[in-house]
């Protein structure tokens, strides 16, 4: 080849400074004549900036269809059912406590104690401050965000690969691929979209070139990754991100290229420059671990909750089959799905390990073959850091609840996108026909990604496409199957809640590792409880039966695991202040409730709920004794707790119905019953008092309330029957006499109720 013919093909460095220089040139726009006739001033708009606005419009029009969507699963209880987020407390405890200290539920409270997100918290209050509860603004703000990333990204590839092409089509494939609609249209995911902006604004800041102001730039980044950090923990792998750059690339380049150092530093100078780079955000890092252990009372890793079943084994074992599948995941984004089956590992010898080591293995090796022809091989593998670092976090698969979810792939996705890009960039640049032939392939899978995109949306739109959604990734999943049954129920589809329990119950036991399965002994209780409301009480006593007698799961006896940190000499001296108090020794219950409830203080994460409805029992007997100013000082201490209000109501209006004052105790529960819509014990309590003030119709709809969300126990089904019977529909409370019966066949006080009421109706 001529010297002349090797100029004017030049390389692709080169090409791609060109094509930069092209792209940055103004779009010719008509000359407007000014009142006096000279050229009036108009903004120049470059082909660049253009079709990245056309990538913006069409990704915010892609995403309208969530606007349509409602608060789904975690939504109701961050957002619908969050009393305290209307206070302007919620601001300054959501930097003291855990992100959902807030729930009355104590299940959902220990499962998310982990996460310390006070930054998200401050988001959600700040969007119910300004949209209320109507959701289409809080979705729209999401997307908002989301754009924000897009044109982050686009800026992170411009600098990095030198060239305007790349970083549109690495900026198009992040804004529409499938992966994100989880992270973009799950109001309860945002934390991923925030964090994520965040830690592009913070790296896009420190790689821009040096000069004057680039001191304040590093200030400004290391503030924007503490904002990160308190969004979302999956973010704890920036600073590795930071050396990986600095070890790869020349910082002190000025040009758009970066990614194109040719200069042969030494390896010991990129590795101190790495060290050196990377030391503020570690530090960063250290001080915020150093917080999460004083708010969680732990750094990492929740001693006080398993999130999932996983032995040790098993935990390291997965990890191939976990990676690979987020690896394809990336690769064909149109398959994605609210939830991914990924089968627990025990065996080095299962094709579920070994195979996608191999391949794991296999992909890594092609890469350090290519790399070593690649002329541009910093940059890609940068990105291939970029992807591996960032995934680093969801292989601590302990602290999992699913194993495999979309979600995560987030941050990860922008370093195959700016790959991604250059790659097709690359291909793009020989001749015109290749051009074409590379626009032509992008516009079609960036079409397929847009209609995949639109059909996973509606995957968020309620619970119960939010829970098909969930089977539809995992149909062996027990949990699942369970969950679509509850919705569906909520919804009045009691017949499809039959069918997906006893599809539940056909895939016991579950082998997904989830902890929140339910066992084979509930799936029976909760399909008595569909047929009885479905008014097949013959089927419901059978089940109910079932329930009580049938043998253990096979996976009731857990795999051998660290035992949790927990003492329950607390719990255990409350439960005998208790007994004593129903005995009559109130002395000796203050005692023993007051040092129980002092031991359970001490524990970060309680497995007994919220602490604060523990303490209602101790203002009773406080006020047993008229010792008014130790019941204040008790309802003053509770205020302060998390769910410390319902409490209070609750403690206020048990109060009153010991001094026998029921219309006092009703106006405070009917109150807190629509403040805490969703608590069961505030419903409860209102419904035994209109049943004492004789209002049995009333009670009959408090108590149906009370046990809406789950099944109801043998009590609640006997004072169902007790206010049927009052009401004087007899046969109704029959029906109930003998759901009661079944579900407690060896409580004496129930049966005894139940045969007094069918004497009662049998000698009309």
């Amino acid at each position: 080849m001529s010297p002349s013919i090797h100029k004017s093909a030049g390389t692709l460095p080169e090409q791609l400074k060109e094509e930069s220089k092209e792209a940055a040139r103004p779009m010719p726009t008509p000359t407007v004549s000014g009142p006096a006739g000279c050229p009036a001033s108009s903004p120049r708009l470059t082909r660049e900036t253009a079709i990245l606005c056309c990538i913006l419009a069409v990704t915010a029009l892609v995403y309208l269809r969530c606007l349509g969507n409602g608060f789904v699963l975690d939504d109701s209880v961050i957002i619908v059912h969050n009393p305290d987020l209307r206070d302007w407390s919620f601001l300054w405890k959501g930097f003291t406590r855990s992100e959902y200290w807030f729930s009355d539920a104590g299940w959902i409270q220990a499962y998310y104690f982990r996460n310390y997100r006070p930054l998200l918290l401050i988001w959600y209050w700040l969007n119910y401050h300004l949209f209320g509860l109507n959701p289409a603004p809080w979705h729209a703000s999401i997307v908002a965000m989301h754009l924000l990333a897009v044109w982050l990204v686009f800026k992170i590839s411009r600098r990095l690969a030198g060239g305007s092409t790349p970083a549109l089509l690495a900026a198009s494939l992040f804004a529409l691929t499938p992966v994100h609609v989880a992270d973009v249209v799950w109001i309860a995911c945002c934390g991923m979209v925030l964090g994520t902006a965040l830690t592009l604004a913070a790296f896009y800041l420190i790689i821009m070139p040096r000069g004057d102001g680039s001191g304040r730039r590093w200030i400004a980044a290391i503030a924007l990754y503490a904002c990160a950090l308190l969004c979302h923990e999956s973010l704890t792998a920036f600073p590795a991100l930071v050396a990986c750059y600095a070890f790869l690339f020349d910082p002190g380049d000025s040009g758009a290229g970066a990614a194109l150092e040719s200069s042969g530093a030494s390896l010991w100078m990129r590795a101190r420059r790495a060290v050196i780079w990377q030391a503020p955000f570690a530090v960063e890092l250290l001080i915020y671990f150093f917080v999460r252990r004083l708010v969680l009372g732990f750094f990492v890793s929740n001693p006080y909750y398993y999130i999932n079943l996983l032995t040790d084994a098993q935990a390291v074992l997965t990890v191939p089959l976990v990676l690979a599948t987020y690896i394809a995941m990336l690769l064909m984004p149109w398959l994605t799905l609210p939830n991914h089956r990924a089968p627990l590992v025990s065996s080095p010898l299962s094709p579920d390990f070994w195979v996608p080591l191999a391949a794991i293995a296999l992909l890594g090796a092609a890469l350090v073959v290519v790399a070593r022809r690649d002329p541009r091989r910093r940059l890609h593998l940068f990105c291939a850091a970029w992807m591996g670092v960032t995934l680093a976090p969801m292989m601590m698969l302990h602290s999992l609840p699913h194993l495999v979810q979309d979600y995560c792939l987030y941050l990860p996705s922008v370093g195959w996108c700016i790959l991604l890009g250059d790659l097709i960039a690359g291909i793009a640049l020989p001749n015109t026909r290749a051009r074409r032939l590379a626009l032509g392939a992008t516009c079609a899978m960036l079409m397929v990604y847009a209609v995949a995109l639109w059909r996973v949306e509606w995957f968020w739109h309620d619970e119960v496409a939010a829970a098909r959604g969930y089977v539809e990734g995992w149909p062996e999943s027990v949990q699942w199957h369970w969950n679509l049954a509850t919705h569906l129920y909520k919804q009045g589809d009691l017949a499809d809640a039959e069918d997906e329990t006893r599809t539940a119950l056909r895939l016991e036991p579950d082998r997904t590792g989830s902890i929140f399965a339910p066992h084979s002994n509930q799936l029976h209780r909760y399909l008595g409880e569909f047929l009885a409301r479905h008014g097949d009480i013959d089927g419901a006593e059978l089940e109910f039966g079932k329930s009580l007698n049938g043998p253990p799961d096979e996976n009731e006896v857990h795999p051998p695991r660290p035992p949790l940190a927990y003492n329950h000499d607390g719990i255990a001296l409350y439960d005998r202040g208790v007994r004593d108090a129903k005995a009559g020794r109130t002395d000796d219950a203050i005692g023993e409730i007051a040092k129980g409830l002092e031991l359970m203080k001490r524990l970060p994460v309680p497995d007994y709920g919220h602490l604060a409805r523990r303490y209602i029992k101790l203002a009773e007997l406080y006020d047993s004794q008229g010792n008014q100013e130790q019941v204040d000082a008790v309802l003053k201490e509770v205020d302060s707790m998390p769910e410390g209000e319902l409490a209070v109501g609750l403690a206020r209006a048990r109060i009153r119905l010991n001094h026998s004052d029921r219309q006092g105790a009703e106006r405070i529960l009917r109150e807190l019953c629509d403040r805490y819509s969703t608590n069961d014990d505030a419903w409860l309590d209102l419904a035994n008092v209109e049943f004492d003030l004789k209002h049995y119709e009333q009670a009959l709809i408090c108590y149906r309330r009370a046990g809406q969300g789950w099944y109801g126990g043998a009590q609640l089904h006997l004072s169902m029957a007790q206010s049927l019977q009052a009401m004087g529909r007899d046969r109704e409370a029959l029906d109930q006499c003998r759901l009661a019966d079944a579900l407690g066949p060896h409580d004496l006080a129930i049966r005894f109720a139940c045969a007094k009421l069918r004497s009662d109706i049998g000698s009309k």
